[in-house]
C-alpha cells in the first residue's frame, strides 16, 4: 500500500507487466458517487494513439467493463 494506492504483485501468473485498476472503488470496495470510467478511459487512451488490445463492450453495464493495453517495449 502506498497512501491510498494498493499493489499487488502476481509474478508468473500473466506475461510481460501489467496494470489493474478498479475505477468507481474506494479503498474498501465502496461504490463511488463520482468517477472516471473505463469508457472515457479507454476514448483517452485512443484520443493520444495509443492501440486497445481488448476494448469496451458498449452493451456492458458501465461497473462490469474492462479494457486491456499491451506494451511492448524494444532496445535498440
Amino acid at each position: 500500500m502506498n497512501g491510498d494506492y494498493v499493489t499487488g504483485l502476481f509474478h508468473g501468473m500473466f506475461e510481460g507487466n501489467i496494470l489493474t485498476f478498479n475505477p468507481g472503488w474506494d479503498q474498501d470496495g465502496n461504490l463511488l458517487d463520482a468517477y472516471t470510467g473505463v469508457r472515457e478511459l479507454q476514448q483517452e487512451l485512443r484520443d493520444r494513439g495509443i492501440t486497445l488490445d481488448d476494448e469496451v463492450d458498449d452493451a456492458t453495464p458501465d461497473r462490469q467493463v474492462s479494457c486491456c493495453v499491451t506494451r511492448t517495449e524494444t532496445k535498440s
